[in-house]
């Protein structure tokens, strides 16, 4: 789809279409501080910069959207002006706090997950009368076709609210398992589990939304082990 596409269009501090959509991420979350420098090696303003909001570098984040592209900033964008609460309160834990997780890093990740999730492909039935060796069709993964099924707003915005929902839930395994930021990538599987498990009520029970999602049992989902603690 178009929306995916923006994976593999980076960041251009020299676009000013990108440059804006950055600047409004700011201006949803980033408290009152004038809009930091974009260009690496800016001159710093009064106040927070970058990564007040997540990112790794404080004078150019375009490197924690390499990974992305636009699209990891398009959904930033997106959770912090319609859950803009939420994200605040994601920035302050961690900024002023030293809480949580950075969340511009982790939302990326976030993205990065459900991107996998939904462009992961998985051989169908043969086509082609009598099977006549014709390759397997290539279907849909799981997470697509729930999306495709999907109505009002959670149809328009089937990758941003899905998004959205999983931010709620990451927050939910971060206390429940008090983690610290080496645990990310514990969590970050837990999460995919619990998307996996409602993946699947949702092909025995359809609902065409996503509010099982946002309401999703985080305790059903399983923390991988330690990898520290082997032997």
């Amino acid at each position: 789809s178009p929306l995916l596409e923006l994976r593999h269009v980076e960041f251009n501090d020299q676009d000013p279409s990108h440059v804006e959509q950055l600047s409004d991420l700011w201006r949803s979350i980033g408290g009152p501080s004038p809009v930091p420098p974009i260009a690496p090696g800016g001159l710093k303003v009064a106040g927070r910069d970058w990564t007040s909001l997540g990112f790794q570098r404080g004078d150019c984040p375009s490197s924690d959207l390499r990974s992305m592209g636009m699209l990891g900033l398009r959904v930033l964008g997106y959770y912090a002006k319609h859950y803009t609460g939420m994200a605040k309160s994601l920035v302050e834990a961690y900024c002023e706090r030293n809480m949580g997780y950075p969340f511009a890093a982790a939302g990326i990740n976030v993205v990065q997950m459900l991107t996998q999730m939904v462009l992961q492909k998985a051989p169908g039935k043969h086509v082609g009368a009598g099977g006549g060796g014709c390759p397997p069709a290539m279907v849909g993964s799981p997470l697509f076709m729930l999306m495709t099924r999907l109505e009002g707003n959670d149809a328009d915005n089937a990758l941003e609210e899905s998004f959205c929902a999983c931010m709620s839930l990451l927050e939910q395994l971060w206390v429940r398992h008090q983690a610290s930021y080496m645990m990310f990538n514990r969590i970050l599987a837990c999460l995919r589990e619990c998307v996996v498990l409602w993946i699947q009520d949702e092909f025995s029970d359809p609902t065409g939304s996503l509010e099982a999602l946002r309401n999703f049992d985080v305790t059903r989902g399983k923390l991988p082990p330690d990898p520290a603690a082997r032997h």
